[in-house]
């Protein structure tokens, strides 16, 4: 590819760069045939046994939603129902917990009002720190959860988006064409640093929404 954009337009004219949006694991039957702890979660199937687990504590199923690592509620059918939005979401995130494959599950509101990082549970907190990372109050759910490594959602081959872990977190990235120079670095990167980078190179503005740092290829 990188001879061919050469040959075509020259490399002085190039700006390339290639990664991936997550990494891989091995498949769930492969882990599985090992004896690792692995399995595949399905998302009707959790929002079942929460609605089974709301009637018995709230008298009623709450409507709940769960997509991907999220879970959503109704919240007008909790107001008509006279019930406290935060018991509720603390009860689903305790049953969570209990259920096979799920590693962690964290309340929106720990999510906005905690930074995790007080060093009581390191282990716990780093994982909570992507999941912090990664919500957006207009759009995740009222609670997330977190799978145990090796675990997908929905998925019995391949693989899926959305697992903490370095397996899936870790990827490469290339760089290639006009000022840049050879060279390989070990540091921690993140994919946000792409666009200030790609800016910076190309001296043109910034996105408002940046507040990543661009990448230094000089160490």
């Amino acid at each position: 590819m990188y001879k061919r954009q050469d040959k075509w337009l020259g490399k002085d004219n190039v700006l390339l760069f290639l990664t991936s949006d997550h990494g891989v694991s091995e498949t769930v039957p492969c882990l599985q045939k090992k004896h690792v702890d692995a399995g595949v979660l399905v998302e009707k199937l959790i929002a079942d046994s929460l609605k089974q687990h709301l009637t018995k504590v709230f008298g009623d199923t709450i409507s709940v939603l769960v997509n991907d690592f999220d879970v959503y509620f109704d919240q007008k059918r909790i107001e008509q129902k006279n019930l406290n939005f935060i018991e509720v979401k603390n009860a689903v995130v305790s049953y969570l917990k209990k259920m096979n494959g799920i590693a962690d599950a964290v309340t929106s509101n720990e999510i906005q009002e905690d930074n995790f990082a007080d060093g009581s549970n390191p282990s716990r907190d780093s994982l909570r720190v992507k999941v912090k990372a990664g919500y957006n109050a207009g759009r995740s759910g009222q609670v997330v959860f977190i799978l145990k490594p090796g675990w997908l959602i929905g998925f019995y081959k391949g693989a899926t988006h959305g697992s903490p872990y370095i397996y899936d977190t870790h990827v490469p990235l290339l760089w290639w064409g006009s000022s840049i120079k050879q060279g390989n670095s070990e540091l921690p990167i993140t994919i946000t640093q792409i666009v200030p980078t790609l800016s910076e190179i190309l001296k043109v503005s910034v996105p408002e929404g940046c507040v990543a740092k661009p990448i230094s290829f000089d160490k």
